[in-house]
């Protein structure tokens, strides 16, 4: 029952996701429908309500279904991978989803994710034989080309500048930049 709230969850997730890309206009709810940016949302959404309501049977159906999603990949390209086993909470936006995002399945998000474009969210190594985890807190925002490359721990409200790469634990409030990325001040980045 839990499995099957979270899955039909996504759809209201979906809505707030797509008043935040409207940004309240009513116009651009008639147009937003042909913006790679809405479409690169409503993939991910409609791919993590298929693996949550069928589960592991997802990979079949993914599998299976590939010819006909080849036939509409022309309509429907948007450059992203956002892999439907990564739980990212409401408030997605991919900003310039033309510059490619690519968000890993071990990947856990909290509400109101940004990513500008050219973003990068991946695991780099195993811990214990089981995948570790990327875990970022609510209201984070990656600028352009900025990467993260766990497992590490991203906190709240954490702004990730232009081309940075974050290979380790941000606390809360903090703009990082830089490769690997330090807190704006200059101070090393928790261990």
């Amino acid at each position: 029952m839990q499995r099957l709230r979270h899955a039909f969850q996504q759809f209201s997730w979906l809505y707030i996701d797509l008043k935040k890309i409207n940004r309240r206009s009513p116009w651009r709810w008639l147009t937003c429908w042909f913006s790679a940016v809405a479409m690169a949302v409503i993939q991910y959404r409609l791919m993590r309500f298929g693996y949550l309501l069928l589960g592991r049977g997802y990979a079949v159906f993914h599998a299976v279904t590939l010819p006909l999603r080849f036939l509409f990949r022309p309509w429907f390209a948007t450059h992203c991978e956002i892999h439907y086993e990564a739980d990212i909470g409401p408030g997605l936006r991919v900003l310039h989803s033309s510059l490619g995002v690519v968000i890993s399945a071990r990947t856990t998000a909290g509400s109101n994710l940004i990513l500008t474009g050219g973003n990068c969210i991946g695991i780099q190594e195993k811990r214990g034989g089981d995948l570790a985890r990327i875990e970022l807190g609510n209201d984070v925002y990656l600028s352009a080309n900025a990467s993260i490359i766990g497992p590490l721990r991203v906190g709240n409200r954490v702004t990730l500048g232009a081309g940075a790469v974050l290979v380790k634990d941000a606390p809360d409030h903090q703009v990082m930049v830089g490769v690997p990325a330090r807190p704006l001040g200059g101070q090393p980045a928790a261990e």
